[in-house]
């Protein structure tokens, strides 16, 4: 839970933050001419059609198996990129498979990512890395500009079913644009392994406390 907040509230109210976070990182990162906008907008078509199907889904499936698959996907996918850091840190290679291939694996992450929101960067990170061959730096912009792009139609529909906690969310939204601001222009400067390492340690610490709330 987010300060007593049920996970679908929780869920929903993270997105303002999350919205808030990924629109000023996209900025920056435009800004510093580290944007691919051709890029972008082929993975915007894949994504924005799974993300809402996904955000509908998150919005109507039990409390209790909500939690449940976000403690599992969280470990699942803590795993996932350890095993494929070299994929991960490497220098960008060639793209694997056909654009249409490509277009059917974005869409699944945007279902993810609108179901949950929590790791979809690390499924984006993979695909990103495995059918655009494209590294971590060159990925993590593009990656905050389809986040905040679905995001959006996603606050507005968990704010209309009553999922979103405005104070709270604001609240955080603030702590993330810090972040964001901070954040930002250290992958832009560090690169790889300054990302793969901080998306490991926050991924393991929420599959903990997701799983095992009382520790």
């Amino acid at each position: 839970m987010m300060g007593g907040l049920p996970e679908q509230v929780a869920n929903g109210t993270n997105r303002v933050a999350i919205l808030m976070q990924t629109a000023y990182a996209s900025r920056v990162y435009d800004r510093h001419e580290r944007l691919d906008r051709r890029a972008l907008l082929f993975l915007l078509a894949a994504l924005l059609p799974g993300a809402l199907v996904g955000v509908y889904l998150a919005s109507a499936i039990s409390p209790g198996h909500f939690r449940q698959a976000m403690g599992v996907l969280f470990v699942a996918f803590a795993g996932l990129m350890l095993f494929q850091r070299k994929l991960l840190t490497a220098r960008p290679s060639r793209p694997a498979g056909s654009r249409v291939g490509a277009a059917m694996v974005f869409f699944m992450v945007g279902v993810y990512g609108g179901f949950l929101q929590a790791g979809v960067g690390l499924l984006l990170l993979v695909s990103m890395a495995a059918f655009l061959g494209r590294d971590l730096a060159a990925s993590n912009g593009l990656k905050q500009a389809v986040v905040a792009a679905w995001t959006l139609p996603a606050v507005a529909w968990f704010a209309w079913c009553g999922q979103v906690s405005w104070a709270p969310g604001l609240v955080l939204g603030a702590g993330n644009l810090l972040g964001a601001l901070v954040g930002a222009k250290l992958a832009i400067a560090k690169g790889n392994r300054l990302i793969f390492s901080l998306v490991v340690i926050v991924m393991v610490a929420t599959a903990i406390h997701l799983l095992w709330p009382g520790r």
